[in-house]
């Protein structure tokens, strides 16, 4: 925010938001009521979004299991299935849905996609963020490897 030149009096009120966790629970309940309101998802919802593991044949789907829902690790070959689009117990394909807020249909189309590819200068998000002023090298920690990684934060 100072990088912005925002005035201190707004970066004091933007911070005193979140002092404290009873105001951080404020805040998280807004903004699942924003969700929930707006788009019609849930937490669960928002959070495997965040993740995206069902994009590139789902190549992050494992990854997601692990983090947030271990007790289905068991099913990755069935969910593997039903998103390539086989069939699979009825109980994995509502879960698939009930996860993703996505019907089974849309989540087969995602299996399909590739990720965006940044450095593809066809690609109109990747020249959208090859123009933003706002951008950032930042190093972060792969989890899958534990080894530092540079990348690209766009956008405010």
């Amino acid at each position: 925010m100072r990088r912005k030149q925002m005035p201190p009096r707004l970066i004091d009120q933007a911070l005193s938001a979140y002092a404290g966790r009873a105001r951080i629970e404020t805040r998280r309940e807004l903004a699942s009521g924003f969700a929930q309101e707006g788009f019609g998802l849930n937490e669960t919802q928002l959070v495997c979004m965040l993740f995206s593991p069902f994009v590139n044949q789902g190549d992050g789907l494992e990854s997601f299991l692990r983090r947030c829902h271990p007790g289905m690790l068991v099913a990755l070959p069935d969910l593997h299935k039903v998103l390539s689009g086989s069939t699979a117990p009825d109980q994995v394909m509502q879960w698939l849905v009930d996860i993703s807020g996505l019907s089974l249909q849309s989540l087969q189309n995602l299996y399909g996609k590739q990720r965006v590819n940044f450095d593809d200068p066809h690609s109109i998000i990747a020249r959208i963020r090859a123009a933003d002023p706002d951008k950032r090298r930042i190093m972060t920690v792969d989890p899958a490897t534990g080894q530092a990684v540079v990348e690209m934060l766009s956008g405010r």
